[in-house]
């Protein structure tokens, strides 16, 4: 059987989490995270993004990762976390891992 189409409704109950479940009086929305690899967006796990920041240096010059610094205070700011992501070769068509300091 054939997926049926959803309506506008069905996918605001999928983006949208209500007051009730959340525990207080806040509505949430779900996100996913991205990062561009300069040819292709991978996923990239929320917690793996840091709740302040307000500058991202991004080098991707290193053939098999990308590496992303977090900073608070801009670019000369203080340091907040360092993503990488490692692929299995230098085309980065193939996300291994991500991890974060």
């Amino acid at each position: 059987m054939a997926e049926q189409p959803i309506g506008h409704q069905e996918i605001a109950n999928r983006e949208h989490i209500a007051p009730k479940k959340t525990g207080d009086n806040i509505a949430a929305k779900r996100v996913a995270g991205y990062a561009f690899d300069g040819a292709n967006w991978q996923r990239v796990p929320t917690g793996y993004i840091p709740s302040a920041y307000d500058y991202v240096g991004i080098d991707t010059s290193p053939s098999t990762s990308d590496v992303y610094t977090f900073y608070q205070g801009g670019s000369g700011g203080t340091l907040v976390s360092t993503v990488t992501l490692a692929y299995s070769d230098s085309t980065k068509g193939n996300l291994t891992s991500v991890a974060r300091t």
